[in-house]
């Protein structure tokens, strides 16, 4: 495990991480908006 780690930089890991989690969590919330059943800005 530790080789992976000396091929990849632990800080430039991390913030490919924080990266991916949130457009991973923009295009979910994104997704749940444009539907009307989850749509909770519209209300109901």
């Amino acid at each position: 495990m530790h080789k992976i780690w000396q091929m990849f930089s632990p800080a430039l890991v991390l913030m490919a991480l924080t990266g991916f989690l949130f457009v991973l969590g923009f295009t979910i919330h994104f997704i749940l908006l444009s539907t009307a059943e989850f749509n909770w800005l519209a209300g109901i």
